[in-house]
């Protein structure tokens, strides 16, 4: 364990010291990476035992997967941002006195992190640690903590992430690789998705704004969207689905919903659909 709290160290200094840097030259944001990387971790030696893997290299893949996250100055997107979380995290398992051959374990496990398939037992427990640190009550949780530390108003949550959180949750348990990760979801899911609920019916109570969720399929995926159910003036809003390649794969689904008449501004957002 010596060697992990070494890795931490590194992280803690390196992590939150790019993020600070970065967050000097662009408008505040929460600093919640090193708070994920370590849930993260944690969940990742949990579910790398369950499926007889190494515990260790997956517990540093945790901690990890997003050092990568602030280099060259600015956030990564995905497929980039796992390549360069993987390269330095060998560099500092290495400096760390890990060795070799568990540096590219831990940088293999990163690399392969959202490729959609079962690599190795280690990635597949650091995808499903991520990905079920971001759904239930606990992600939702957290998903609207960081959006208020950005001094943005609640109803922007609901209107730009609530779609992406929804999908997600009813896409969990199909999306994990892991059968731990899999029953874990099953518990939680379904208290994110009525809590989201819930808080829709709030916002329509305190903002007079009232929303709805639209199911559709796209790409053989379910998806959620919160759309508002009128325009305020008059009329119901057109939702627009669209979608577009991602880098290193993956599909975007881009979201534009228009009011008729002028007045009313469009709202648009985007988010990955899961890989299934």
């Amino acid at each position: 364990m010596d060697l992990y709290f070494r890795v931490r160290s590194a992280v803690e200094r390196g992590l939150t010291g790019a993020e600070e840097r970065l967050l000097r030259e662009s408008p505040p944001e929460p600093r919640s990476l090193l708070a994920h990387s370590l849930r993260v971790s944690r969940l990742s030696r949990r579910l790398a035992l369950s499926e007889g893997g190494d515990p260790m290299v997956a517990a540093l893949a945790g901690l990890l997967h997003d050092v990568g996250k602030f280099s060259g100055g600015r956030v990564l997107g995905r497929g980039e941002d796992e390549l360069a979380s993987a390269e330095s995290a060998r560099e500092i398992v290495v400096g760390c006195g890990g060795g070799e051959e568990l540096a590219d374990k831990v940088a293999e496990a990163i690399r392969w992190m959202y490729s959609g398939r079962y690599v190795s037992p280690e990635q597949a427990a650091l995808h499903d640690a991520d990905v079920l640190d971001k759904v239930g009550v606990h992600g939702l949780l957290v998903g609207a903590m960081k959006w208020a530390l950005r001094g943005d108003d609640p109803l922007r949550f609901v209107e730009l992430r609530a779609s992406q959180f929804l999908t997600y949750s009813r896409n969990a348990e199909r999306i994990l690789l892991t059968d731990e990760g899999r029953k874990v979801a099953g518990r939680i899911v379904g208290n994110g998705e009525e809590a989201i609920v819930r808080l829709l019916e709030e916002v329509g109570e305190l903002f007079s704004e009232r929303f709805e969720v639209e199911e559709a399929e796209v790409e053989g995926i379910p998806v959620l969207v919160v759309a508002r159910s009128d325009c305020g003036g008059g009329g119901r809003p057109e939702v627009i689905l669209r979608t577009k390649r991602g880098r290193r794969g993956g599909v975007v689904l881009e979201v534009e919903e228009e009011c008729p008449g002028e007045g009313a501004a469009p709202i648009s957002f985007s988010f990955y659909l899961p890989i299934i």
